[in-house]
Parts: C-alpha cells; structure tokens; sequence
C-alpha cells in the first residue's frame, strides 16, 4: 500500500489512537530486536502505519498531538531474555535496499564497539586504501561528523567526477544524517555514541 492510498485521521481522537497501537507495536518489536526495554520512534511508528514520517509530523502538529506524550504513555516493554553480553564488544551486521533500476539504494552495515572487531575494521578501511573504493568519514556538513562516527567505503567503483558528486556530499551527508537520526531516537544508545 502506498502512501497515497492511507486514509488520514478525520478526528484528534483518531490520530491518537492510530498512533499509539502502531507507537505500542513498534516499541515491542524494538524491544525484541534490541532485547532490552525499548521506547517507539516516530520514524518506526510512521512505517507501521505506511506513511513517511514527515507526513506523520505533519499530522502530529496539525491536530497538535504530541509523540512524546504519547510514547512516554506506553509501558516499556520487558524482555525476560536479556543477553548477557559478559564484557563481549558488539557485532551486528544488517543490509539495506531500497528503490529499482537506477534509483536503487543499496548498503551492507557492521555497527560495533570500537574495542571490538568493528572497531578493528574501521581503523583497517581508513589505512588500507583500494583504488575505486576510497573510504570516507560521513558528515553532516564539512567538519560536523555524526556520533558515532561512521565510515563510508562506496561498493560501486568511482571512476569519473560524476560518481565524486554522487558519492563525496549527497551520500556523505544522507548517511551521516540518517546516523544521527538513529542516535537521536535511540535506536543507537547514545552511551555508545
């Protein structure tokens, strides 16, 4: 379903309640995922409910509901399986695409510790260099790096300035944006940032 076909929320009331089962939902998926007691976000919560979130702020505000309220209303849930981590660094490793054709959007991601093997691999992407594929620190704009910091090694070979602009500043700051985004919502721990 696209979000052309979602039917927006006649009634404050509505909004509310729509809200907070997708909000209830994505904080217990979340917390399943993270296996920890995890609050909602409004980008998870957007997806759960088909729309982009800025269609969902803009939802928010006109009926002036606030998120905050809502999520902080939700009982935490608990996960009687929590990991024991006993000192070991984390290691996750996820992929992403989205998109078809030219407009395809395509990351593999390690999220770790930096005393750890992502740790290790980070340092090892900054010194070992391979012709195509220079590593890059993300940025938000020159000299404004996300917490944590994030390396960004293109999978596509750059072989002429055009693949430079695609790669060096809107895909720089798109992935630096969207790190810290996920920090700021807290599906990265800011500890950990």
């Amino acid at each position: 379903m696209s979000e052309q076909e979602v039917r927006k929320p006649t009634t404050k009331e509505e909004l509310v309640k729509a809200v907070t089962d997708a909000a209830e939902k994505e904080a217990e998926t979340r917390s399943r995922l993270t296996r920890r007691p995890t609050k909602p976000t409004v980008s998870g919560t957007a997806a759960l409910l088909n729309i982009h979130r800025d269609t969902l702020y803009t939802w928010l505000k006109e009926f002036n509901v606030d998120f905050k309220e809502i999520a902080d209303a939700i009982p935490t849930p608990y996960i009687a399986e929590a990991v024991d981590t006993c000192g070991k660094p984390t290691y996750l490793i996820g992929e992403a695409l989205v998109g078809e054709g030219n407009e395809v959007a395509h990351i593999d991601l390690l999220i770790g510790d930096k005393d750890g093997p992502v740790g290790e691999a980070f340092a090892f992407g900054m010194s070992n260099l391979s012709v195509g594929h220079t590593p890059l620190l993300a940025v938000i704009r020159p000299n404004l790096p996300p917490k944590p910091h994030t390396l960004l090694v293109p999978k596509v070979t750059i072989k002429n300035t055009e693949d430079i602009g695609k790669i060096f500043g809107p895909a720089q700051a798109a992935v630096a944006k969207a790190v810290a985004d996920a920090t700021e919502e807290g599906i990265i721990p800011k500890e950990k940032a």
